[in-house]
Parts: structure tokens; sequence; C-alpha cells
């Protein structure tokens, strides 16, 4: 009885005996070793890592130590500067611009964000100079307003750069001359063809490309942080309210409330100074967030500003060194192709172009006329007056029925002028807007104040014919 009783548990522990040497000897196996196909993986693996370590090498270095050595001797001299009496927020400005819309004007933000009246509340000629000085490549280095984010030593850097690049491409077409000229299979038609088209083809528009490429990088930052912050939006609400303001108090629609009646005794909860705390609190919390986000976009400005030097620093350098190997083998003079090239480029063909642009914008921009749509979108859109006119009747409308009520004033003049609304002001307000006597005011027939919201908010109406 005893060995049946015993026998069981002994085969289980004889077979785990029996087991446990197989299991010692499979983990004392030693793992098989990788194929080819595994090695020559981890091989190329290997390789592709070198080289995209050598490459971003080769790149960074040129580019990261001409940066290094600029930003540097800038740092330099803004110490100087500031040991001259002179502030160092101004000597930032000029070096990499404004990095916040707040740092610079209003009119300087729409040019950036390519809207033809930039001035707002001036006509065209005016908003074309302004247009002008701060974009042209040469005039804009000292005519450019201060702050501006594309500053005055970036804009020297891109004109060095530009100056640089054309004295190399003047190099290859003199070069290229005295090859013509010692092959006779050049007739003279083919010859004219390729040498008096080349200032334009290989240095005027090659050069423009450069610059608005390059302008492009440098500004891509500063755009993100106009839209990050929301500053056409905010502006546009600050310049509706105050208009809203305005325009209740021109024309009498508020009252002055009776005194309330404050309770005598017992708690009163407003009486407590822990709301104000809180609001302080809440403030401050805000104002720390938005320096955290001022930093890293300073931080990140300054980044930008520093490739866009080292670039154009190596760039020149380049440029220059292989332009002036091809100008000691040339036979003509380089300095005079360069001169024509680039002259094409600054004082013909790029104030054309922009004039066009600046004129076909400004109509698009500014168009009356008939709209279509497409794809669900006005063409062309709305101009910027039209829009904030119809945000000052939003403003007022609460329920957005497209009708201006009794009820929806008399909020608003709660919340503009912290009065009531006056019966007598109303009234006079339906006799002068309400042309089909209704008793509500429709965006249509606010429409009528057209010409004394944009005298008001500051826009540009064109004049009207007599």
């Amino acid at each position: 009885m005893a060995d049946h009783a015993v026998s069981p548990r002994g085969d289980g522990a004889a077979e785990a005996l029996l087991e446990a040497p197989a299991q010692e000897e499979m983990d004392a196996t030693p793992p098989p070793a990788p194929g080819c196909r595994a090695q020559a993986r981890e091989a190329l693996e290997g390789l592709g890592t070198i080289l995209v370590c050598t490459i971003m090498g080769l790149v960074l270095i040129p580019l990261g130590l001409p940066a290094f050595l600029l930003v540097g001797t800038m740092d330099l001299l803004g110490n100087v500067y500031e040991g001259c009496g002179g502030n160092r927020r101004d000597w930032t400005l000029f070096v990499v611009g404004a990095d916040k819309p707040d740092n610079v004007s209003e009119q300087c933000n729409r040019d950036m964000a390519g809207m033809t009246e930039a001035m707002r509340g001036q006509g065209l000629w005016p908003n074309f100079l302004y247009r002008f000085r701060n974009n042209h490549p040469v005039f804009g280095i000292c005519g450019c307003e201060f702050g501006h984010p594309f500053s005055p030593v970036e804009r020297t850097g891109l004109l060095v750069l530009l100056l640089s690049f054309a004295y190399f491409m003047a190099g290859l077409k003199v070069k290229f001359s005295d090859y013509v000229d010692t092959h006779e299979h050049w007739n003279d038609r083919q010859r004219w063809l390729w040498i008096g088209c080349y200032s334009l083809s290989c240095i005027t528009l090659p050069s423009m490309l450069l610059q608005a490429v390059l302008k492009y990088f440098a500004l891509l930052d500063y755009q993100y942080v106009l839209n990050k912050y929301g500053y056409f939006a905010k502006v546009r609400a600050e310049r509706c309210r105050a208009f809203a303001k305005q325009f209740c108090m021109d024309r009498g629609l508020g009252v002055e409330r009776p005194p309330a009646r404050r309770p005598q005794g017992g708690f009163k909860l407003f009486d407590c100074n822990c709301l104000e705390q809180c609001c302080k609190l809440n403030d401050a919390c805000k104002a720390c967030h938005n320096n955290c986000e001022d930093g890293q976009a300073q931080t990140v400005n300054s980044l930008f500003a520093s490739l866009f030097a080292g670039i154009a620093f190596a760039g020149s350098c380049l440029f220059v060194v292989f332009g002036v190997r091809l100008d000691l083998e040339a036979s003509e003079d380089v300095w005079r192709e360069v001169c024509i090239g680039t002259g094409m480029n600054f004082f013909f063909l790029w104030p054309l172009q922009d004039t066009v642009k600046f004129l076909v914008l400004w109509q698009y921009q500014h168009w009356e006329g008939p709209r279509y749509v497409l794809f669900g979108k006005e063409i062309p859109p709305r101009s910027e007056l039209s829009v904030e006119m119809h945000q000052f009747f939003c403003l007022l409308d609460r329920d957005a029925d497209g009708l201006l009520s009794q009820e929806e004033m008399s909020s608003a003049v709660r919340s503009l002028l912290h009065q009531d609304l006056s019966e007598e002001g109303w009234a006079n307000l339906l006799r002068e807007l309400d042309a089909d006597q209704d008793g509500q005011l429709s965006l249509r027939e606010i429409e009528a104040i057209r010409s004394e919201f944009a005298a008001k908010a500051g826009w540009w109406m064109p004049p009207v014919a007599q």
C-alpha cells in the first residue's frame, strides 16, 4: 500500500529529474551564429550611419562655424554698443529683427503678411512706397522700418551673397565667351542668343529666385508667430469693440443707471478680496506662460538668424573664391558683367515685377465688383473693410440671426458703456438706419454707415465719383 501511495509522486519527481538536465543542456547550447544576410544588413546600417554623420558634418561645420563667428562678433559689438550708452534691445532689433508682433508697428506686420494696405487709411501710392522701401534688396537696408523682422544685418548678408553669386556667374560667362571665340562652328546668331541673354537668364533671374527663397526661409518663423498669436484677429476685435463703443456714444444710446441699493449688514460675498486675488493669480500665470513662449520664440528666431548668416557667409566665400579663379583666367572685364546682371536685377526687373504684383494684389484685395463662389469660397474675397464691418455687426447681434433687435442693442450698451439703453436713442437710430421699418436692423441697413466706419476704424475707401 505504501509503495502504491508514493509511486505517483515518485514518478513525477523522476520525470522532473529527467527533464531538468535536458533543460540545462538546452540553456548551455550557444546561440546560432548570424547568417550572411544579417551580417550584411548590420554592415549596411553601420555604413549608412557613418554616411549620414559625415554628410551632417560636411553641412553643419561649414555653416555652423561661420555662424558661430558672426554671432560672436555681433555679440561683441553689442557689448561695445551697450557700453557706449546704447540700448541692448535696439541692438538686438538691428541685428536679428523683432521676434514678436508687438515689438513692431501694425503696418510692418501687415506688410509681412502680404497685405497691400499696410498703412491703413492711406491710398495706393503711400502704401506702394512703404512696400518698396521695406522690401527692396538694396534700398531696404537703410530704408526698412526699425525692428523689421528681416533686419538690416540680414539684408546686408543677402546682398553680399547675391553680389558674390553674380560675380561667379559673370566669370563663367566670360570664360564661355572665350571658348566661343576660339571655335568657329558657333555662328553670330548662336553667339548672340547665348552671350547676349546670359546676364538675364543666368545672373538676374537666378539672383531674384535665390533672394526670394532665402527671404522666405528667413521670415518663416515670424510668419508662424503671427499666426500663433492671432495678431490680426486680436487687433480687429479691438477695433470693432472701440468703434461699437463710439457708435453707441455718438448716437446717445446709453443712459445712466439708477444707483443700486446695497443691502445693509450681513456677509457680502463680493466684499471679500478672494476673487480679486484669484484674478491676479490667473493673470500672473498667463504672463508666465507668455514669457516662456516668448523666450522660445526668441531662441528659435536667433537660431534662424544664425543659420541664415552661416548660409550667406559660407555661400559668399565659395562664390568669391571660384569667381576670383575665373576672373584671373578671363580675358575680359568680369565686373562689367556683374554690374549688368545685378543692375538688371536690383533696378529694373525687381521693381518691375514688384510693381505689377502690388497693383494686381491691390485690385484683388479691394475688389468691389461681382464675386464668384469656387469650392465654397468667394473669389475674389471680401475686402478687409467688409469683413470688419461684418464682425462689428456680429458683435451687436448676440443671437446671430442676422437682425439687430432692441434687446440685443440693450445688451450691447450694458456691455460696452455699462449703461441702460435709451429709448429715445434707439428710436433715433431706427429712423436713421431702419429702411424697411420693421423695428430691427439688418447687415444691409448697417452698411449705410460704411464710410463712417472706414473713417473711424482707419480704412481706405476709393473716392466716390461726383
